[in-house]
């Protein structure tokens, strides 16, 4: 029986470098059989839902509608298809975003069950969420400003343009982003312009000139007050513009 011992000392080493990596997964892991049940679950998945194991589905939740998608989610993987979501449950007491995958297991052309994954993504959808209500308000101050507002790469030409700058100018959007806005200065101001412009790649990254500029209405001077938009490393890769008619 020597051959049986080894066979069965290596299934043995190879179950339990299995179970090493399934419960290494810091996200929710399980597999379900064939009949809906819960087969297996990590430590994670446990402390999130329970023990499931030898569950249905209608066990662990009494919600209509997340019974209803999870039931439904099975049938299409067990039907050979994967799911890959982001769905919103009530997991205890508070509502959790999760990035739920659902995942066929194959024996040739046999599904002998289903492999699944939940990764918590609660945290990064609030960041997502306070960065929209963040990008929303400032959109919103600058698009109802009189002010004229753009920014600017470092070939001068438009990343982003106001639509009072818009209005001012008599010009789309579209006609102004990617072009350069030296051809709108008076020939007169454009060597002070581009000095100003330079002033911007040294401390302290801003500076205030004033030009002027052939607007819908004809020539306008126009006071400017400049700053650099420095990266992770100090380097300039933009330029921000604030733009105020001075001519009365």
């Amino acid at each position: 029986i020597t051959d049986r011992q080894r066979i069965q000392e290596a299934l043995r080493e190879s179950e339990a470098r299995l179970r090493t990596a399934i419960e290494s997964i810091p996200f929710d892991f399980f597999l379900i059989s064939p009949d809906g049940r819960y087969a297996l679950q990590n430590t994670t998945c446990r402390k999130t839902w329970g023990d499931v194991l030898g569950k249905l589905p209608e066990d662990i939740t009494d919600d209509a509608a997340t019974l209803a998608h999870w039931q439904n989610n099975n049938r299409r993987a067990l039907a050979g298809e994967i799911i890959d979501e982001e769905i919103q449950l009530t997991v205890g007491d508070e509502k959790r975003d999760l990035h739920n995958i659902i995942a066929p297991i194959r024996d040739g052309s046999e599904i002998r069950g289903l492999l699944g994954l939940n990764i918590d993504i609660t945290e990064r959808k609030q960041v997502e969420e306070a960065l929209r209500a963040s990008e929303e308000k400032y959109r919103l101050l600058v698009e109802n400003q009189t002010d004229l507002v753009v920014k600017v790469d470092l070939e001068n030409r438009f990343l982003f343009v106001s639509p009072s700058y818009c209005q001012t100018f008599g010009k789309t959007e579209a006609e102004l982003l990617g072009q350069t806005f030296i051809p709108l200065v008076h020939e007169e101001d454009q060597e002070s312009t581009a000095q100003a412009m330079e002033d911007l790649f040294r401390p302290p990254y801003q500076d205030y000139h004033e030009q002027r500029a052939l607007t819908a209405a004809g020539w306008r001077w126009f006071g400017w007050a400049d700053k650099a938009v420095l990266n992770e490393r100090g380097q300039v890769v933009a330029i921000m513009s604030l733009g105020r008619d001075i001519t009365e």
